[in-house]
C-alpha cells in the first residue's frame, strides 16, 4: 500500500532516511476521509482508486469496521470526527469531515481515502485508538504538488499532482528542496506490514 509521510519528519530526524528494504517500526496509518458510506463490498479491506475519475495522489477505498467516534476540535472550528476502521488484521485512525454522531460503531463502511503516517507524539498526545506495527519499506517516491492553501484535514493532501518521481533512499534535504515558490514535496512509501504487531481499539476524546 502506498502511505504518504512528511518530508519534515526526516529533517527534523522523527523518521530515519529510509531505503528499500528500510524497516519502518511501531507505527500507524491514518486514514483521510473524503467520502464515507456504508460499505459497498463485503470484504474487507484495501482497493486502490484509479481510472480517469479518480483523485489526484494515491487514493483507496478501504472498508471495515468503524469503531467509536469522537468529535475533534481546534480552538476555532470542528475538524470532523475520528475514529477506527479495522479492515481484517489491521486497523486505520480514521478522520472525516462528518459529526461524530453520524458515525455509528458496529457498521461496516466504506471510505475514500488517503494513507498517512502517524507520528510517533501523536499516539499519547491525542490518545489514539488504532493499532501499531512494523513494515517493510518496498519502493519509494518523492511526489510534487503545486500548493493552494491549506484544505480540510480529511480531504487528503492540499494542491495538485504535477508528478513524482522514484527514488532509491531518502535524502532529507534536497528530496524536500521545492523547484519553484508554491511547490511542496511528499514522499511516498510503498509498505507491506510485518509479522509482529500490537493493538489498540480504545482512545478518547481529544483536542487539536
Amino acid at each position: 500500500m502506498w502511505v504518504y509521510l512528511d518530508p519534515g519528519w526526516v529533517q527534523d530526524g522523527a523518521v530515519p532516511e529510509l531505503g528499500r528494504g528500510s524497516v519502518l517500526s511501531d507505527t500507524g496509518l491514518r486514514a483521510s476521509c473524503r467520502s464515507l458510506a456504508a460499505a459497498r463490498t463485503g470484504d474487507d479491506g484495501l482497493t486502490m482508486l484509479s481510472g480517469p475519475k479518480a483523485p489526484d495522489g494515491c487514493w483507496y477505498e478501504l472498508t471495515g469496521l468503524a469503531g467509536p467516534a469522537r468529535d475533534v476540535w481546534s480552538e476555532a472550528a470542528h475538524l470532523g470526527a475520528e475514529f477506527l476502521i479495522a479492515a481484517g488484521d489491521r486497523g486505520f485512525v480514521a478522520h472525516a469531515g462528518v459529526p461524530a454522531g453520524e458515525v455509528t460503531a458496529g457498521l461496516r463502511v466504506t471510505a475514500a481515502c488517503t494513507l498517512s503516517v502517524i507520528a510517533d507524539y501523536e499516539w499519547d498526545a491525542f490518545d489514539l485508538p488504532g493499532w501499531r506495527t512494523s513494515w517493510s519499506v518496498r519502493q519509494l517516491r518523492v511526489e510534487y504538488r503545486r500548493y493552494h492553501g491549506p484544505g480540510a484535514p480529511w480531504r487528503g493532501l492540499p494542491g495538485v499532482v504535477l508528478g513524482s518521481t522514484e527514488i532509491d533512499r531518502m535524502h532529507r534535504w534536497s528530496d524536500a528542496a521545492t523547484r519553484s515558490p508554491g511547490l511542496t514535496t511528499w514522499y511516498i512509501l510503498d509498505l507491506v506490514p510485518l509479522p509482529a504487531e500490537r493493538g489498540d481499539p480504545g482512545g478518547e476524546p481529544g483536542r487539536r
